[in-house]
């Protein structure tokens, strides 16, 4: 019988294990999504070594080889993923250690291949996975990857969602995860069309759609156009990708980057600039590697443009859905008032409701990565007034 995960099952308290940002960001993602006070230990030892992406993965292997060698399998997966994350594509060892997090972090958790499944889309197939509650469901719940997660790094958010009573449905679009590291294929804005795909497949209708990060966008965008979806969570909101990325560029490329690439000009300018900050900096040069594959684009320029397409304004006011907005105070990516945006261009749905999370909660930071079973907690609370029973009831009065 597989455990019950509950929304306790997540240590609270966001980390400062190292002191560049991002990389301590993405230490605290290993840290939190698997639990485990050994490897948050290990990870402050190894983080002095930490002085860019190439020693992170040199620092991480060591420890996933170790750990799988000690049988401690989610140690492992999550440091197997910490590395491949930061790996460029054109590494095979990228693939492999992608591959690795999978089979280990699935094996650790008890998941088997009836858990997965694939859906066809187009000329690629989208991996899928399905969880499905003891006794009666609450209703179904499809999670929406975001720019540059893997559906096993959600496993245990699923399986909490899944505890509570409610089927829980997560697939890979076009752009992400698994599709991306086997097909290439790009990430597309109409992801009402990928939706779509995934709701024929497993005969779903009234659903809730959870938008993680960049999939808090998207799933505005497939709420807009996809009747089937009766519910919304943005975990967090992320309505325009374009303003996210200039918002943490230095000002003056911040103004470039707006003044340029929205009218289609300055092409050689905008590159020549960015390739200077990427040979600066690693982290962005990896950022630029990464979004020109998930966009399939060929240079800084195309890849800043495509992210114009994910603008949710334009068609947020098509949305008649119960919608629950989620935010935080620090987080590094999206800035609070991308909440109130997308608050004010929600003017057709059923009821709105937004929760701002807070450093004192731990909960401020992107996707409030530091307290995720709070946020958790937030969405459980919030499903609640839909279930099945309240429905029944409320017909009934």
């Amino acid at each position: 019988m597989r455990r019950t995960w509950t929304v306790n099952d997540f240590p609270i308290g966001f980390e400062q294990i190292h002191p560049e940002q991002s990389i301590n960001f993405q230490l605290n993602r290993l840290y939190h999504f698997s639990g485990d006070p050994v490897l948050l230990a290990q990870l402050r030892k190894a983080a002095p070594g930490i002085r860019d992406l190439t020693s992170l993965v040199a620092g991480l292997i060591p420890l996933a080889e170790q750990a799988e060698k000690d049988g401690e399998l989610l140690r492992a997966a999550m440091c197997y993923r910490g590395a491949a994350f930061v790996t460029p594509a054109s590494d095979p060892r990228r693939h492999d250690w992608w591959k690795r997090f999978r089979e280990l972090s699935n094996a650790w958790y008890g998941i088997g291949p009836e858990t997965r499944d694939v859906v066809p889309f187009g000329g690629i197939e989208l991996p899928a996975l399905r969880f499905t509650p003891e006794g009666r469901s609450r209703g179904a719940v499809v999670l929406m990857n975001g720019f540059d997660g893997y559906l096993e790094e959600f496993t245990r958010p699923m399986l909490v969602l899944c505890g509570a009573g409610f089927e829980v449905i997560a697939f890979d679009g076009p752009g992400q995860g698994e599709v991306l590291e086997t097909s290439r294929a790009p990430m597309i804005p109409e992801w009402e069309h990928p939706t779509a795909a995934v709701l024929d497949h497993f005969g779903l209708d009234d659903v809730t759609v959870l938008g993680c990060s960049l999939g808090g966008g998207l799933a505005v965008r497939a709420a807009a156009f996809e009747p089937r979806i009766t519910r919304v969570i943005c975990f967090d909101v992320l309505p325009d990708l374009f303003g996210s990325l200039a918002g943490i560029a230095p000002a003056p490329v911040r103004e470039l980057l707006r003044r340029m690439v929205p009218l289609g000009i300055g092409r050689r300018a905008v590159n020549s600039v960015m390739s200077r900050i990427a040979a600066r900096d690693p982290l962005v040069g990896w950022g630029i590697q990464q979004g020109k594959l998930v966009m399939g684009v060929e240079d800084p320029f195309d890849l800043i443009r495509a992210t114009l397409r994910f603008r949710t304004a334009r068609y947020s006011r098509r949305l008649t859905q119960d919608v629950l907005l989620m935010a935080g105070t620090t987080d590094h990516y999206v800035p609070i008032e991308h909440l109130h945006d997308q608050m004010a261009t929600l003017t057709g749905v059923r009821s709105l409701t937004a929760r701002i999370f807070t450093q004192a909660e731990s909960a401020g930071n992107h996707c409030q990565l530091g307290n995720l079973g709070l946020a958790l907690r937030t969405m459980l609370n919030w499903l609640d007034q839909f279930a099945p029973e309240v429905r029944e009831a409320n017909v009934e009065a």
